[in-house]
């Protein structure tokens, strides 16, 4: 009895152990990790890198990569938070207090990845409200003097007139008000944020439900564009286009760039080092089959960008007499590209269709990550738990507020600036990092040992020996070659002020990392540094936690009766 009084009254005084959440199946667990690995990283940035590198010969360094990095990642990401249900910003100081700084760096990464991602989800609002109009408005653009998009001789001519002029604003930003904030652009960025706000709000339980719609939209309508652009296109000319997809050329393989391309591609498009599968996998029951969800997950999002780049060159193909030489850029894959097609088409209703697609496969990953940085709050301080809707509000209108320069003329420099420099360097130094730290300095048969004791998750012997030579070699020794290889390359003169941006984001994650070290042994004064490496009593499932901490809070009220409550025999 006393023990269950001073639990009680232990919560009251010193604050609660607040669980965390989980999914209420494993299918929303499922769902949620697809969710959050699938979305536009598939749709416009593995097309366009196909497109550079020659198609099918990017294929290889990115399989490749997907072998020695991805799956090795992904597994091991979502072992240690199913483990510890706990995210990534006290994950990494549980395993060893002198990597906590990691965690720190994967949500300040996530932050920045998800100011410019709202922008492109914002350009897809934008596109939405834009199809309800009767006649396309990019068929309308002054300069092509015609109103019907079946009279346009140039479809992607108009297309990027209007996406340069209308949706990021060129047209309104001239002369005086080139500092001018595009009014709608804002206004789609700020329903962007509230849709996430409102799916999150609620907690991971509704989050997951929103998930059967996102996921299966995107998958429902991607099939017919497929067959849209070879209706729309020369048939024969549509297949021997693919055909040229297929070509291959050796010398390709020697190009350095194109194996940190793929390598970063495909940790960008899985979600790796960034602290989203370690939260999502956080939620998960304790025993969840962790091998088959991972396996499953890489082999969903390959195929997923597999069909996306069939979609996008099949896109091109059906207005390929109107490209210019030198080819889109990656934004215009989404933006340019399939308005011009859908303008071809000239079919009502799938211009509707067509980017609600693209804003689900968007929206899933980006309230996902969007999650990483309100659990990091919650896990950091876990009295504000009970706050959740206040919390996540707040979170969602300060990124608003950071997104809001892209809103100008110059956003879409800005927008290229987050986006080269977020996924060079950040990400394989990171991934990097929790490979070492989890094999040479936790140990590889100790993480062996929570996967198949504790967790109770079955490792064949043949994934025991693929995982053994990944993380003990080939994925650490990869990871480095290719950050060394992509900062040797990389040009680093500073010409102006989004050039010295590029490099404070490129190298945030690494100064982070060193900072998060120095004031641990800065605080641990007097500590030997094997003692720092070594991992904490935190790291252990979330009920033995919850016991310590219940335990600590008995143990002080039973320490402070004596002296607190007294009895007063005067008068």
């Amino acid at each position: 009895m006393l023990q269950s009084l001073g639990s009680t009254l232990g919560s009251t005084l010193f604050g609660p152990y607040e669980q965390r959440g989980t999914y209420k199946n494993q299918k929303e667990a499922f769902l949620a990790l697809m969710g959050y690995s699938v979305g536009l990283g598939n749709f416009w940035r593995f097309p366009d890198l196909c497109m550079k590198y020659g198609g099918v010969m990017f294929l290889i360094p990115y399989f490749v990569a997907l072998a020695t990095i991805g799956l090795p990642l992904y597994f091991l990401e979502m072992a240690l938070s199913q483990y510890t249900s706990i995210g990534p910003m006290k994950l990494y100081g549980f395993i060893s207090p002198l990597f906590r700084g990691m965690g720190w760096a994967m949500v300040f990464v996530v932050m920045l990845e998800t100011i410019y991602y709202n922008i492109m989800i914002a350009w897809t609002i934008f596109y939405i409200g834009a199809s309800f109009q009767s006649t396309l408005p990019w068929c309308e653009i002054s300069t092509l003097n015609t109103t019907k998009c079946s009279e346009i001789e140039n479809h992607y001519k108009a297309a990027a007139s209007y996406f340069n002029q209308t949706v990021l604003g060129y047209a309104r930003f001239s002369g005086s008000h080139a500092s001018s904030v595009h009014g709608w652009m804002l206004l789609c960025l700020g329903v962007a944020w509230f849709l996430v706000a409102a799916t999150i709000a609620r907690g991971i339980r509704t989050s997951g439900k929103v998930l059967y719609v996102t996921v299966g939209v995107a998958y429902i309508i991607l099939p017919f564009l497929l067959v849209f652009s070879y209706a729309t296109s020369e048939k024969v000319q549509w297949l021997d286009s693919f055909a040229n997809y297929l070509e291959v050329d050796s010398a390709k393989l020697w190009e350095r760039d194109m194996w940190v391309k793929a390598a970063t591609q495909a940790m960008y498009s899985l979600g790796l080092a960034q602290g989203g599968i370690n939260t999502l996998a956080s939620y998960n029951t304790f025993r969840q089959n962790i091998l088959r969800d991972a396996i499953l997950l890489v082999f969903v999002d390959t195929v997923t960008s597999l069909m996306c780049t069939y979609v996008v060159f099949g896109s091109l193909f059906a207005i390929a007499e109107d490209l210019p030489k030198e080819g889109p850029a990656n934004t215009s894959l989404v933006f340019v590209v399939f308005p011009a097609v859908l303008a071809k088409i000239d079919l009502p209703l799938w211009p509707f269709l067509v980017f609600c697609m693209v804003f689900m496969f968007g929206f899933d990953s980006q309230f996902a990550m969007v999650e990483i940085i309100t659990s990091a709050l919650f896990d950091q301080f876990q009295g504000i738990r009970r706050r959740h809707v206040p919390v996540v509000a707040g979170t969602c209108t300060m990124l608003f507020l950071l997104g809001i320069p892209m809103c100008t003329s110059g956003g879409i420099d800005f927008f290229r600036v987050l986006d080269s420099n977020i996924n060079s360097h950040s990400f394989l130094f990171l991934g990097a990092m929790e490979v070492l730290v989890v094999t040479y300095v936790y140990g590889f048969k100790n993480f062996m040992v929570i996967i198949r004791d504790h967790m109770k998750v079955s490792v064949p012997a043949p994934f025991r020996w693929y995982f053994a030579l990944m993380y003990n070699f080939i994925t650490p020794l990869f990871m480095l070659f290719l950050l060394i290889s992509s900062i040797v390359s990389q040009d680093w003169r500073v010409e102006n002020f989004q050039a010295a941006l590029g490099i404070a984001v490129a190298f945030s994650s690494f100064v982070i990392v060193a900072a998060g070290s120095v004031y641990v042994v800065v605080r641990n004064r007097g500590k030997r540094l094997q003692d720092l490496l070594r991992p904490t009593s935190d790291f252990c499932p979330e009920y033995k936690r919850r016991e310590q901490v219940s335990s600590q809070q008995s143990f002080e009220l039973q320490q402070d009766t004596p002296t607190t409550l007294r009895f007063h025999r005067d008068g």
